[in-house]
């Protein structure tokens, strides 16, 4: 379900757009959101590595 135009949520966790890969990362639930779905901040910064090496890598 897309919660905001930067946020989805399913499966009981926020999902994030990265544009840089163009992929749909997982982010973890266990991390701090600051509860802003248009502006979100989650901490720590977000570091997904792709099967194909790829890593992104990014913060607010």
């Amino acid at each position: 379900m897309q919660v905001s135009n930067k946020l989805r949520r399913a499966e009981g966790r926020y999902f994030h757009w990265c544009p840089g890969c163009e992929e749909l990362h997982p982010l973890p639930d266990s991390w701090t959101f600051n509860g802003d779905l248009d502006h979100p901040t989650f901490t720590p910064s977000f570091k997904h590595t792709l099967v194909d090496g790829q890593v992104c890598h990014y913060f607010s």
